[in-house]
């Protein structure tokens, strides 16, 4: 197998998982662009949110950045991206974290870690205009994923 091969495919295994934390539902998930089954989603969604929110202030001046690195399971890591964006959908119109999750195959750890400044600077960019969670497009995660494979490869 060539070394292009092996990059091509790293780099296609990668997804994109957004998620809300509705303070009194708890997380929801907003979009699931990634071949994780239910069940890791769902430990995602809760255990992601919880550890990587527990872990610092969330608030606007510490918002839209990375959170940290999580080891999902034996074969699969997350990076957990904030946003803290006005609930429109909500009565009280409240701020709410919504956390995008890159997921990525263990094998895949290096290419991710090389290229974390520039999908950091890539996120920002695409974030910089969302206010609201009615302002995210049901094909928000899909097209920052297709951003971020072309970006790498």
């Amino acid at each position: 197998m060539s070394s292009f091969t092996i990059l091509h495919d790293r780099v296609m295994d990668l997804g994109v998982v957004l998620v809300k934390f509705d303070h009194r539902l708890g997380p929801i998930i907003l979009s699931n662009h990634s071949s994780l089954a239910e069940s890791t989603l769902m430990n995602l969604a809760i255990k992601g949110t919880s550890t990587l929110m527990n872990g610092l202030t969330y608030n606007f001046t510490n918002s839209r950045r990375f959170r940290g690195l999580m080891q999902l399971s034996e074969n699969t890591f997350v990076y957990g991206f904030d946003l803290l964006l006005l609930d429109d959908n909500n009565d009280k119109d409240s701020f709410t974290p919504v956390i995008l999750f890159l997921v990525f195959p263990s094998y895949s750890v290096s290419v991710v870690g090389s290229n974390i400044r520039k999908i950091e600077q890539k996120l920002y960019e695409q974030t910089q205009n969302l206010i609201t969670i009615s302002n995210i497009e049901p094909r928000f995660g899909l097209k920052i994923l297709s951003e971020f494979q072309g970006m790498m490869f």
